[in-house]
């Protein structure tokens, strides 16, 4: 038997924070204001490629590949106190690149090719913009939190028997967990006095996340008995969140907005080839989205000389393509499953089943197929302090929702006071 394997895992951890709190900037006499800016930038990236091929004469031929990689960060920008300045601007900047491509191969030529790969890929962010409990005069004021994540992902598996079975198995995991909030508050114990942000021009908050996941996924099975298998699983948590609590906002001259603005990009391929004595492919693609996306003005005064703008948005791009080519002697069967849940979770018994096969492929505390192939011992880790458990999920985790939500306080505009909530879908399934 020949059986090679070729694992990788990266695991980047960290945070980024930017404060100016208990200090009052521009405030002394005789100190001319100038333009304040408070920023938090963080950009992570990381690249994997993994190949592996397993051969043998007689017996079985095993490829076995693994590429795992997790990044946590959290970003914040945080003001704190009292303010003067022209433009005055309080941001968080984040973004998330993941490139992860897989290849196995399996050739045996009398006995079993077997070939399996598995992309895994965990994205965890909490992007921050803050102006707590504060006195601020400018010309503008502007408190963003922005955030963007983008997954490329490719698996390519095949297995090939001369004299027996050919099996190729291709499992891709994508789970993006991201908290985006951009916030203006006052101090919440006093409510008669509240603090005052007066501007003489636009005042903006503003949250905003993109999300942008490209998996590719191809298995082929070749020999007496073809057997190949794609499934491709992306799990999508995102929430942004923009929060005006407890705070006298007045543009004399401008508008004011608070917007959350949420959005969901997929692409996503699986192409099984099977053939043989018996052909049997199965191409599986699934999309859970559990998104919440709100702007919330609480117990806060909001006075524009123009207009105030209050919206939330969320709009899902999804592309979702899942081929099968199936030939055998004696029976050839191919079958496809397309899913794309939004906020609920997956009941479907044959889907599930599914996305327990692929956690099954990887183990539900991401250790097996390490395990199995023996690298973290081979470099003397130990898989509590090396491993992620990242096991794809059946959606509806979250509350899910988009919002707009007013709650005491007043809005007045000399023009026009717009509320919105809006959701846009594009998706094909092919």
């Amino acid at each position: 038997a020949g059986v090679t394997g070729t694992v990788n895992v990266n695991m980047i951890d960290g945070a980024t924070n930017a404060a100016v709190t208990n200090t009052s900037v521009n405030n002394e006499t005789g100190v001319t204001a100038n333009d304040v800016f408070v920023n938090a930038g963080d950009y992570t990236n990381s690249s994997g490629f993994v190949g592996t091929v397993g051969g043998t004469g007689i017996g079985a031929g095993v490829g076995l590949g693994s590429d795992t990689n997790t990044i946590s960060r959290e970003v914040s920008a945080v003001v704190e106190d009292s303010v003067n300045a022209k433009a005055f601007e309080v941001d968080a900047d984040s973004a998330q690149g993941v490139s992860s491509f897989t290849v196995g191969a399996g050739v045996a030529g009398i006995g079993g090719g077997v070939a399996g790969v598995v992309t895994v890929t965990e994205l965890n962010n909490a992007t921050k913009a803050a102006l707590l409990n504060s006195t601020v005069n400018a010309d503008s004021v502007a408190v963003q939190a922005t955030h963007t994540g983008i997954v490329n992902a490719g698996n390519v598996s095949v297995g090939a028997g001369i004299v027996g079975a050919g099996a190729g198995v291709s499992v891709g995991v994508l789970k993006d967990n991201s908290e985006t909030t951009a916030e203006i508050s006052g101090d919440s114990t006093d409510t008669t006095n509240k603090d005052t942000i007066t501007s003489s021009d636009d005042v903006i908050v503003a949250a905003a996340n993109t999300t942008t996941v490209n998996p590719m996924l191809s298995a082929t099975g070749v020999g007496a008995g073809g057997i190949a298998g794609a499934t491709s699983i992306n799990n999508i948590n995102s929430k942004v969140v923009t929060n005006i609590t407890n705070i006298d906002i007045t543009s004399n001259k401008g508008s004011i907005s608070g917007t959350a603005d949420n959005v969901v990009n997929v692409d996503a391929y699986m192409g099984s080839q099977a053939a043989g004595l018996g052909g049997a492919g199965v191409g599986v693609t699934v999309n859970t989205i559990d998104s919440t996306v709100q702007t919330n003005v609480n117990y806060s005064n909001l006075k524009a000389g123009k207009d105030i703008n209050l919206t939330a948005k969320e709009e899902r791009n999804i592309k979702q393509l899942a081929t099968n080519a199936t030939a055998g002697a004696a029976a050839a069967i191919g079958a496809n499953i397309a899913v794309t849940n939004i906020g609920q979770e997956i009941t479907d018994e044959d889907v599930k089943a599914k996305i327990a096969e692929a956690n099954a492929a990887y183990g539900d505390d991401a250790d097996s197929l390490l395990s199995d192939m023996g690298a973290l011992e081979t470099a003397g880790i130990a898989s509590s302090e090396a491993l992620p458990s990242v096991a794809a999920g059946y959606g509806g985790n979250k509350d899910s929702q988009i919002t707009v939500n007013i709650i005491g306080g007043s809005l007045d505009a000399d023009n026009n006071v717009t509320t919105a909530a809006n959701e846009t879908d594009h998706i094909e399934m092919t």
